[in-house]
């Protein structure tokens, strides 16, 4: 769902991987409420309000899974639903068009303990992951205010893999 239609503009690549990827989440949990998409940038581009990206059609904000509707606060550490936005991120990562995913350290540290329980191999997540490292390393990178949701960029279309993109969908085709 659009959460605002005059700001969901998006490359070819962004819309086609989260078409794909939401069609994905639905097939999943056919009984959820559909992910909300909200900013991505205005049609052909250029700054929108409340944003220093968003500017040509790469990035895109999606609000945490949350359990309940109810539970939405400033505060989703405790309210986050980890399998189901640890699927959203494996899936944004498995396509090997994101350049990085921004969210909060907190929520790393959670979609992290979720996927080792779950069997995820911890050298594939420290690939995807900065938690708990301070340097930049991964796709997935805190920064400030993303507690409530993930801040994703798509590459673009033209340009090559990024590193740490490349890497990781080597080692998940495993060469």
């Amino acid at each position: 769902v659009l959460a605002n239609p005059k700001r969901a503009w998006g490359t070819r690549l962004a819309v086609y991987q989260l078409s794909r990827i939401m069609a994905m989440y639905r097939q999943r949990y056919p009984d959820d409420m559909p992910v909300i998409l909200r900013d991505m940038s205005k049609k052909g581009g250029g700054i929108i309000s409340g944003h220093n990206s968003h500017i040509d059609g790469r990035d895109v904000d999606i609000p945490l899974i949350l359990d309940k509707v109810e539970e939405i606060t400033s505060d989703t550490v405790r309210t986050m639903n980890a399998e189901k936005t640890w699927f959203l991120v494996k899936a944004l990562v498995n396509t090997c068009d994101t350049e990085f995913i921004f969210v909060d350290r907190r929520i790393q540290k959670q979609l992290i303990d979720h996927a080792v329980v779950n069997g995820y191999p911890p050298k594939m997540l420290d690939m995807i992951f900065q938690y708990p490292s301070e340097r930049l390393k991964g796709m997935v990178l805190h920064w400030p205010n993303h507690v409530d949701h993930l801040h994703v960029r798509f590459r673009q279309e033209r340009a090559p893999r990024p590193k740490p993109t490349e890497e990781y969908c080597k080692a998940l085709r495993g060469k």
